[in-house]
């Protein structure tokens, strides 16, 4: 390419702010200078030509790479392909635009570019450091013992309900039902009790059936239920007559399911994911910590009081110079394990 040591570095800037704030995608006669002579055949055959430079079919396919694999199997079809050819060239036109505009040493710009070579250091080291592979089954089992709080299944208490219109028949009703000299005995009397009495219609259907519920928080369904049902002590309980929506419920402990971990099968691609993530963030603590140990830093936190927050846009680069198109967003998306 004929293109100056001075102009590349220039548009190594520029791509590294477009990068940060458009999500752009990279220059493809970037990636030609470095890929020298590598590639030959059908990798090397030219598939567009932008101001003399040209754009190769393998700097379409390290394009493609760069995509989650969903978001490759979108372009098998040629018109899409045909699409990305079209946004490759769009840069490399906005690319040369910005160089003739000097926007090449602009401060933005520089720092854009610093920030992205901090990325790449910080990934390079993760390469090194640390493997998703490598997390083992223990690692995993350590995990959700050492966040039990997080993979523990709530205690969970199963009731039956019978709906009343006054606080007066409900207090009567479980009276009757506190009298059954034993808990089989309670348990089948509420049962037909909501059933031929309650006013509820789900649960007079149901014979009384309220289902598994937790301790109650703000999304519970019928809140004062679970409540009532969490201040009794053993199945067979019954509890006072307890307000709800337009009607007074008699609630009766049925049974219990004991708070437990969660088991490692169901949670273990969560949990990997969790230690993968854990491990790169310790892994670019440590290198900047190193880093400390050897580098000479002076900071001057009082001038800091002096300084205002800028109004409004101030970066000459708008993050909207891209169109959204899927060859730039979907790389964002989830479905993908990516470096820092």
């Amino acid at each position: 390419m004929r293109v100056s040591t001075i102009r590349y570095r220039r548009w190594a800037a520029l791509t590294a702010a477009f990068t940060l704030l458009a999500c752009a995608p990279e220059r493809p006669s970037d990636a030609a200078r470095r890929r020298g002579e590598e590639g030959a055949g059908a990798a090397s055959k030219v598939v567009a030509v932008v101001e003399g430079e040209e754009l190769t079919a393998q700097d379409f396919e390290r394009r493609l790479s760069r995509l989650a694999p969903y978001a490759r199997a979108q372009y098998s079809e040629r018109e899409r392909r045909v699409q990305l050819l079209e946004s490759m060239v769009d840069l490399e036109l906005l690319a040369d635009e910005a160089e003739r505009r000097g926007l090449g040493q602009d401060p933005v710009v520089l720092q854009a570019m610093k920030e992205a070579m901090a990325r790449l250091v910080v990934a390079d080291e993760i390469r090194k450091e640390v493997s998703f592979d490598s997390i083992t089954r223990e690692d995993v089992e350590g995990y959700v013992r050492e966040h039990a709080e997080r993979y523990t299944r709530a205690e969970q208490r199963e009731a039956l309900v019978i709906g009343a219109l006054d606080a007066d028949a409900a207090r009567t009703w479980a009276q009757e039902l506190r009298a059954l000299p034993d808990v089989a005995a309670r348990l089948d009397a509420a049962s037909k009790m909501a059933s031929e009495r309650s006013v509820h219609e789900p649960s007079r259907a149901s014979g009384g059936e309220f289902g598994w519920v937790e301790a109650p928080t703000k999304t519970t369904r019928r809140p004062e239920v679970a409540r009532a049902l969490f201040a009794l002590e053993l199945p067979g309980d019954v509890s006072s007559p307890t307000k709800g929506p337009g009607l007074w419920w008699v609630v009766v402990y049925r049974d219990q399911r004991a708070a437990e971990l969660t088991s490692i099968d169901a949670v273990e691609g969560d949990v990997r994911e969790r230690i993968y993530a854990e491990r790169r963030l310790r892994a670019r603590d440590a290198l900047v910590e190193k880093l400390k140990k050897t580098a000479k830093i002076e900071t001057y936190p009082d001038v800091l009081d002096a300084v205002e927050p800028p109004r409004g846009v101030t970066s000459p680069l708008d993050g909207s110079v891209f169109t959204p198109q899927p060859t730039r967003d979907l790389g964002k998306a989830g479905g993908e394990r990516r470096e820092p």
